[in-house]
């Protein structure tokens, strides 16, 4: 076949037109040669195309997962700072309640044992409730940043933003909390808390919906 090419490129070289270098090739290797090199060529190329598309389909696929987990992810981390921000709102005081009423009121709490543990036996118990409490807030923040920056390459550049701002505000809100308790000024840095996530985050967790929802449409398309 190479032979072939060389002697066509001297055909083109001297001026030889298509409808002569089409006859020739016909009559050189004969219509069944030709068309098998076509019909090799052109099975080549749809392999090719369909390789092409089953990566592409795999990297949509991988995006929609992330998306969708990076979206749970986020809303389960503000129904918990939400929690959080309630329920240390106004603490009971532990280190006066009997060991009957400190269990009841352990009982009710999403605490696992070894953090109610924690409480049963330190001396401050109202300090180490809300740092259970405040613990699982602060784990779930970086339990969620962990995983965009892991899965950033599957997240388009605007979304890569706008998550991480949305963490970085509720991680500002729940420093300002864990700096609040203790404080003189504990009700205004709870209600400073209070309103990052009230109202800073609003605008956050629609324009992230925005965008998850315009590339769902893409997948649609």
């Amino acid at each position: 076949m190479e032979e072939v090419f060389e002697f066509i490129g001297k055909i083109v070289a001297y001026g030889g037109g298509a409808a002569a270098i089409a006859y020739l090739i016909f009559t050189f290797l004969g219509k069944k040669t030709v068309e098998a090199w076509f019909t090799k060529r052109i099975k080549k190329f749809e392999y090719d195309l369909n390789s092409l598309f089953n990566r592409v389909t795999k990297i949509h696929e991988k995006e929609f997962e992330v998306l969708s987990i990076a979206w749970e992810k986020l809303d389960n981390l503000l129904d918990l700072v939400r929690k959080f921000l309630r329920e240390t709102h106004s603490i009971p005081d532990l280190n006066n309640k009997s060991s009957q009423e400190l269990e009841e009121f352990l009982t009710k709490q999403d605490l696992n044992e070894d953090e109610k543990q924690n409480v049963r036996n330190n001396k401050d118990k109202n300090f180490w409730y809300f740092h259970e409490k405040s613990e699982k807030v602060g784990k779930a923040c970086w339990d969620f940043q962990d995983y965009i920056t892991k899965n950033a390459i599957f997240l388009s550049s605007d979304l890569k933003s706008e998550f991480k701002k949305a963490e970085e505000t509720i991680r500002t809100a729940w420093a300002i909390r864990n700096t609040a308790e203790g404080a003189k000024d504990r009700n205004e840095g709870i209600m400073e808390a209070c309103q990052i996530i009230q109202k800073d985050m609003q605008p956050i967790v629609e324009k992230i919906e925005e965008l998850v929802q315009k590339r769902l449409r893409f997948f649609e398309a």
